[in-house]
């Protein structure tokens, strides 16, 4: 069975916490270590936590981010989803990236009733409680739907998932469900998410911002992120969007995974969106040199399934078409789940 941390920071002083803290550092799992190593964190008199951010708005770095911030931060994800004191609420993701951190800090400002179990793919297996909110990556959501926890899903009141797109089957999955499920988008410049788009019960195809927040484009069409109360300066990501007002943004791919072919830029995350329902396996659109082309786009699958490559290009415009498949390809993948795309 899964070991359980419970903290009620509606309920525990900071002397309690950081006693509490102290003795489970000593005598805890790694995970329950890790929660504590931050919550200690948090108290100490440094006003900067040292974070690493993970690439969206360009190569993996350390940064410095206020304490302030992130208190901000949390109060912006409270009042959009009208959590309170005392708000039941479950910490599936690891505390040592952005996320999980958030999460604790969300804990302690807001002072829910905080319930922790070590990060794992299905983190519901013998759990049977009842929540009011908890944060999932992509893989995780997978794996509980696929798993006799399924139920369990049931009895949480609000699932964020956040770290990487859901696919069709996924989405068509959750309208069975009672719970509210939003997507987030944000990182760890941005201290976390900055918008939200609601899956279901109203399925939204484009982001929205939070209070304060808003939206503009650069020559790239890549987004640019103000948030002055989050960071001092715009933010420039990598991310390419299209851009419906200041506060509203559809995501399309990352500026970064372009694939030039004949001359043609091509966005493979927007051909993997339009054949998505046709392939029942995870997969990615990518590139090898061509003679002709420069690069010519081939599918890369992970498992061995039939394909029918007449049936997917027919889906594709004169540009997109892909030339070549490979089966039985091996994935490595990040810690929310995503894909690595082959450099």
């Amino acid at each position: 069975m899964n070991a359980i941390l419970n903290i009620d920071f509606s309920k525990i002083s900071k002397a309690e916490l950081l006693e509490y803290c102290s003795v489970l550092h000593s005598s805890g799992n790694e995970w329950q270590k890790n929660i504590t190593d931050f919550v200690q964190e948090w108290f100490n008199t440094n006003d900067q936590i040292a974070l690493k951010t993970s690439g969206t708005t360009g190569k993996s770095k350390n940064i410095e981010v206020e304490k302030s911030r992130m208190k901000v931060s949390a109060s912006m994800t409270g009042e959009y989803f009208q959590l309170h004191k005392g708000s039941k609420v479950l910490l599936a993701l690891s505390p040592n990236f952005i996320a999980g951190k958030m999460m604790l800090v969300r804990a302690i400002e807001l002072q829910w009733n905080l319930y922790a179990v070590e990060p794992s793919g299905n983190p519901l297996k013998d759990l049977k409680m009842d929540f009011d909110f908890t944060a999932l990556v992509p893989n995780q959501l997978y794996e509980i739907l696929q798993s006799n926890e399924r139920n369990e899903l049931k009895k949480i009141q609000k699932v964020l998932i956040g770290g990487g797109s859901i696919s069709p089957a996924l989405l068509k999955e959750i309208r069975d469900f009672p719970n509210q499920f939003y997507q987030s988008y944000g990182m760890t410049e941005t201290v976390s998410h900055v918008a939200i788009k609601q899956l279901y019960p109203n399925e939204q195809l484009t982001y929205h911002a939070l209070k304060n927040v808003s939206f503009q484009c650069d020559e790239r069409n890549c987004l640019i992120i103000n948030a002055p109360h989050l960071s001092p300066s715009p933010i420039v990501t990598n991310d390419i969007v299209k851009l419906i007002s200041e506060t509203e943004m559809e995501w399309l791919g990352r500026y970064d995974n372009i694939i030039n072919s004949g001359g043609i830029k091509i966005n493979p995350e927007e051909v993997e969106r339009k054949i998505q329902h046709l392939i029942d396996t995870p997969f990615i659109v990518s590139s090898i040199n061509d003679e002709k082309l420069q690069n010519k786009l081939i599918l890369l699958v992970e498992g061995n399934t039939n394909i029918h490559l007449e049936t997917i290009n027919q889906h594709l415009s004169k540009f997109e078409k892909i030339k070549e498949v490979r089966l039985n390809c091996s994935f490595e993948r990040t810690n929310s789940g995503k894909i690595k795309r082959p450099n």
